[in-house]
């Protein structure tokens, strides 16, 4: 028996310009059949009200705006679970708090702690309109099977992934070789999955010695893309520059290592040739302005990278990518001077969240990604917005950033089809239980990195 859905919505907008207010969603099997507004009364839209209308879900939201799923470009999962955590001394800089918090945690994270971390992650981003994340992972000490279980627990949930572990050598040659084989295994497995890709991750370049990555260069996939920390902070531009190289953009591309599907985090503290040497590859760059501002690491010249290229993570500091892209514009415009004072930081804002991503996917998946559109299996979000001035095809961002972003829950969200939440309720999962199982896991890491720390 045919399953058939009718959402009647404030707004909407489909991700390739079109935008509708209001709309009606008509989808029958998990397939978005037609989007129509209510006044439209052609043939074609008439003749699906009379064959939706006795057999349909009926599904008014007079407050919804649709959109695109959304895409965390750049996540920490693993990082979920320390959340709150008590810090042994407060932090420094980058280099401090990696030493002293965060290589200390992901070195006490066993497979279960993973698969929670993911699961809480994956519940989270949901709640938050997300349906895809990219994820990049490190646990160490418990490298092997660890993308797998990240996999499950997002196939859970129903969200769609890219999937890396990061490579180092700050643990020793013995463990490198599990991370590599780990990724390298789950790549292969993965080649032509429909809903998760695979990359290669890599830390920052100052963790990496040039045998590495030459080890890297020699067994990598040719076209498995890169997923790799770059330029965080003024230590990794000097690390390469001692290193001999021009910056670690540079340096990577010197190992061959780079392409057009290669994502670079952060990228505050670059040189020029790191710079023209990203143009060159069409490198993306994963902007995350809330964990800059957290750890006091800068602000990247977004104006200097091209406009195509810049997507949007979280690095791990939640997963509302709408209260990320308002910090992006808001430190956009902080950041304006005289080289470029009329910056159409909207405009940039716009591109990153949601039409860079959608090019980056549809080329990593080799399929049409990041738009709302007929004939294709359900991918979309509706949040709940109640605004008191006029949506319109030219002020829609603007609500975006100046109002949705500002309780940025979801209604419903929909992943290839599924709706994987039905008003503000997850439907793959029992949240409560997740919830209770990752402040279980919580309870028992604390103490072991706290102690770690005390060493």
């Amino acid at each position: 028996m045919p399953d058939f859905r009718t959402i009647r919505v404030q707004a909407l907008y489909d991700g390739a310009g079109r935008f509708i207010s209001p709309c009606e969603i008509f989808i029958r099997d998990g397939k978005l059949e037609r989007i129509f507004s209510p006044r439209d009364d052609s043939v074609d839209a008439e003749a699906f009200r009379r064959e939706y209308a006795p057999v349909a879900d009926q599904i008014h939201e007079p407050y919804g705006f649709a959109l695109p799923g959304l895409v965390n470009s750049h996540h920490h999962s693993y990082s979920a679970l320390a959340r709150g955590m008590p810090l042994l001394v407060p932090p420094g800089d980058l280099k401090t708090i990696l030493k002293d918090l965060w290589w200390k945690f992901d070195s006490k994270l066993d497979l279960e702690d993973i698969y929670v971390s993911a699961l809480v992650t994956a519940v989270e981003a949901i709640h938050a309109g997300c349906t895809l994340v990219v994820d990049h992972h490190s646990s160490p000490f418990s490298a092997r099977g660890s993308l797998r279980q990240i996999e499950n627990a997002f196939e859970e949930t129903g969200i769609k992934s890219v999937l890396c572990l990061e490579l180092s050598d700050r643990n020793g040659d013995h463990v490198l070789e599990q991370e590599l084989e780990e990724s390298l295994t789950f790549a292969k497995a993965h080649v032509n999955n429909h809903n998760i890709r695979a990359m290669m991750g890599l830390h920052a370049g100052f963790t990496l010695s040039d045998r590495t990555l030459k080890k890297i260069a020699a067994r990598k996939p040719g076209d498995l893309p890169i997923h790799f920390h770059a330029g965080e902070h003024q230590l990794d531009l000097d690390d390469a520059k001692n290193k001999g190289y021009a910056g670690p953009i540079q340096r990577l591309s010197n190992f061959g290592l780079l392409n057009s599907n290669s994502i670079a985090a952060h990228c505050i503290h670059l040189s020029e040739q790191d710079m023209q040497v990203m143009a060159d590859y069409g490198v993306k760059i994963a902007h995350c302005p809330e964990s800059n501002m957290n750890n006091g690491v800068g602000y990247p010249s977004i104006q200097d990278f091209s406009a195509e290229s810049v997507v949007l993570g979280t690095d791990g500091m939640g997963s509302s990518m709408l209260t990320s892209a308002r910090a992006a514009f808001l430190l956009s415009r902080a950041a304006r001077d005289a080289r470029d004072p009329d910056m159409d930081s909207a405009g940039l804002v716009r591109a990153m969240l949601l039409d860079n991503p959608s090019s980056f996917l549809s080329s990593l998946f080799g399929r049409k990604m990041g738009v709302i559109k007929e004939g294709e299996p359900a991918d979309f979000v509706i949040f709940d917005y109640r605004p008191f001035t006029p949506i319109n095809q030219e002020n829609w961002f603007g609500h975006v950033l100046f109002g949705m972003a500002q309780n940025p829950r979801a209604d419903w969200v929909y992943s290839n089809g599924r709706a994987i939440l039905a008003n503000g309720r997850i439907t793959s999962v029992d949240e409560a239980s997740v919830l209770k199982e990752a402040r279980e896991h919580a309870k028992r890491i604390w103490p072991k990195v706290l102690k770690h720390g005390g060493d």
